[in-house]
């Protein structure tokens, strides 16, 4: 009786010591609030929201800067940036800051590669045959003194004769290179073609 009084005794000593144990490690949490928890919900729904913007500026952005050009290349880059936007939304946007940040990065770059070279083309002097100086003349213009008068507006065409006068008045322009024109060879009033490029 005895035996089992004691062992009755340490049972309920171990027991105590136990759950004393549990409430003092159990007293040091502290569960969130309804309020934290909400606070902390309605964080990751404003994030989600202001990312959802983000995508969808570019997206337009996108759409705009393509209708401005047709240039093949920049046109490819868009659409690929276009298509990785788009597989966004099936994601969770609130923890995609990296990634649409290197989209944008991405926009940028192409962009202003896109006006560096446009820059640069337009920069370019205009590359020109030669017969720029000779368009829309009209009335007397002074020639080369060997200048051959032609029957036809072309290199091979038989000669009527050399314009030794050193002038002609121009009926009208032909074409760039070409000239129909009237002068006076041996005495005679002639007509003819010239080449644009006798004339001084």
């Amino acid at each position: 009786m005895r035996k089992v009084l004691i062992i009755t005794v340490l049972i309920i000593g171990f027991s105590t010591q136990y759950l004393s144990a549990q409430i003092v490690v159990g007293s040091k949490f502290k569960p969130f609030s309804y309020g934290e928890m909400e606070s902390a919900v309605m964080a990751v729904q404003k994030k989600y929201e202001a990312n959802e913007k983000r995508v969808d500026a570019l997206i337009d952005y996108i759409f705009e800067i393509k209708e401005q050009t047709s240039d093949k290349e920049f046109l490819q880059k868009m659409d690929s940036y276009y298509k990785k936007l788009k597989s966004f939304y099936g994601q969770d946007l609130a923890r995609m800051d990296r990634e649409i940040r290197e989209v944008q990065l991405g926009i940028k770059e192409e962009v202003d590669k896109y006006n560096r070279k446009n820059k640069e083309e337009t920069e370019q002097p205009k590359k020109t045959d030669g017969y720029e100086r000779y368009k829309g003349l009209s009335g007397i213009q002074e020639v080369n003194s060997s200048a051959p008068l032609l029957s036809e507006p072309n290199t091979s065409a038989k000669h009527i004769g050399i314009i030794k006068t050193g002038k002609v008045e121009i009926i009208r322009q032909v074409n760039k290179s070409y000239y129909y024109v009237k002068t006076i060879i041996e005495e005679k009033v002639v007509e003819g073609y010239l080449w644009a490029i006798w004339i001084k």
